[in-house]
């Protein structure tokens, strides 16, 4: 009884688990869909689904979630990363140049999450498994949860 009653909480928990997964993919997705229409030139500039949903993926995993959600210049660095900078000062006015931006594209995510949240489906989750924006430190606080 108590084995089939762990088997049974397992399978429950592995289901929501991936319900909220494909929600916040979902959440993810729409929020991208309004930025891509407002800054195209970014969209094209690998500030993309791929990039959300890949890179940043811990990272935007955090929002909503009570601990320190990340932050526009967080997100921004996180984009820089994808690309080998052969001028630090490029790479930096860049960083300047999307950092409100992607405060646009976080308040869009924020926006999509609690819609999400009132049916009681999501509690964000990271869409894959890894990213190169965490710190060790951050990947532990994040493993915690």
């Amino acid at each position: 009884m108590i084995a089939t009653l762990n088997i049974k909480q397992a399978v429950q928990h592995w289901l929501e688990s991936k319900s909220r997964r494909r929600a916040f993919r979902q959440a993810v997705s729409r929020a991208y869909a309004t930025f891509a229409r407002q800054y195209p030139e970014w969209a094209a500039s690998y500030f993309d689904e791929y990039f959300l949903t890949h890179d940043a993926a811990l990272l935007l995993a955090r929002t909503g979630q009570g601990v320190a959600s990340p932050t526009p210049h967080a997100l921004a660095i996180c984009w820089s990363r994808q690309m080998t900078w052969f001028r630090e000062e490029t790479r930096q006015q860049l960083i300047a140049e999307l950092t409100p931006v992607a405060s646009d594209f976080l308040g869009w995510l924020a926006a999509e999450l609690p819609v999400r949240e009132t049916t009681g489906e999501l509690l964000p989750q990271p869409a894959v498994g890894g990213s190169n924006c965490q710190s060790t430190k951050s990947n532990l606080t994040l493993k915690k949860l």
